[in-house]
């Protein structure tokens, strides 16, 4: 008799954008918000996301702080990587993305800070004048992306296997299968009880 340990991973994507009126004569703009997942088979996580934009008036010393941390107590790490990327009115997106990376278990976190140069936002500018956005309105697209992993124990009762002949051996598996096929209609109406 012994346990087979498998691992089961899950991708959850998190989307915001958050729009920065005014940007040409702004110096500071700040945004916090939390994003919950719920992977399967495992405890709910959340995170905290921090953005704070600071630069001099009207475009120098522009630097964007990014820091992710977990709100939740899981002991599981949390793999994942927090994107930003610019956009203007008109619909264009900056070729520059600023990446930052997490692997976190509970209550840690994750920071840095991305300078942005001239060349990272300069094709957003305005066709007009080339030194104001259009509408003087910023957009920062921030993505989420968090890759859950869950430890799992399957039941192996192996020298049975072994024992039995091949014809039981194989309504063992058939009984198998409906046992996880029930386990699963449990496991999927559980998960419609949870809201994202």
């Amino acid at each position: 008799m012994g346990y087979e340990e498998t691992h089961m991973h899950s991708l959850r994507i998190n989307k915001r954008n958050f729009f920065i009126s005014e940007i040409y004569s702004k110096e500071r703009w700040r945004m916090t918000y939390e994003a919950q997942s719920q992977c399967s088979d495992s405890v709910p996580n959340s995170s905290e996301v921090i953005l704070i934009l600071t630069k001099n008036v009207p475009f120098h010393n522009f630097k964007i702080f990014a820091k992710v941390r977990r709100t939740d107590d899981g002991a599981d790490r949390l793999n994942g990587v927090l994107i930003i990327r610019f956009q203007n009115m008109e619909e264009k997106k900056s070729s520059v993305k600023y990446v930052l990376s997490c692997d976190l278990k509970g209550q840690e976190m994750a920071s840095e800070v991305f300078e942005i140069r001239d060349e990272h936002y300069k094709s957003l500018l305005s066709e007009n004048d080339g030194f104001t956005f259009p509408g003087d309105v910023l957009i920062v697209r921030v993505k989420l992306i968090v890759l859950c992993r869950h430890d799992h124990k399957v039941h192996r009762n192996l020298a049975e296997n072994k024992l039995q002949p091949a014809g039981e051996n194989k309504n063992k598996v058939v009984k198998g299968k409906e046992r996880r096929g029930e386990s699963k209609a449990g496991s999927s109406i559980q998960n419609h009880k949870h809201k994202r």
